[in-house]
């Protein structure tokens, strides 16, 4: 009867013979801190963060990308990152569902690719990933080679 009342607003209780009324109900302000928790914001980097200076090569800043290497919640919102197997043997780590405002994308990654190797060094696992994403953090030059629809490429990242 409550539930009734609350729909009806007939505070009496039930109401026979006629149908209920939808109220319509406003929630309070929502606040800029309320809509968008400390995830989701991290979870995009920063405009100048990452600047594309050529097809495979891009200029990035330390600062703005350490702060979003740190943060690995955003990281695992941005893409889903899942080792890859080729004729049966792993072979990198495949990109899917890449977000148009992650990291992943602001570095030149797409959906599907395949991170062969950082700096000439081959990626054997996700742990070993995280390990190479913290010399990553140190770096002024990093070279990531991606299989991208069956062909490798390199992308260039100069770290100032």
């Amino acid at each position: 009867i409550r539930l009734e009342s609350a729909i009806t607003g007939n505070p009496g209780g039930a109401s026979f013979g006629s149908a209920p009324q939808a109220r319509a109900v406003t929630p309070p302000a929502a606040t800029a801190k309320s809509v968008k928790n400390k995830t989701e914001v991290a979870a995009k980097a920063p405009k100048k963060a990452v600047q594309k200076t050529d097809d495979n090569a891009y200029v990035i800043d330390r600062k703005s990308m350490n702060s979003q290497l740190e943060n690995r919640a955003a990281l695992a919102k941005g893409a889903t990152v899942v080792p890859n197997y080729k004729n049966g043997k792993k072979s990198g780590l495949k990109l899917v569902n890449v977000s148009s405002d992650s990291v992943y994308q602001q570095l030149g990654m797409q959906s599907g690719d395949v991170l062969q190797s950082v700096n000439g060094e081959k990626i054997r696992s996700q742990a070993h990933a995280m390990e190479m994403m913290e010399r990553f953090k140190k770096a002024d030059n990093v070279t990531i080679e991606v299989e991208r629809s069956g062909k490798r490429k390199k992308i260039k990242y100069d770290i100032k």
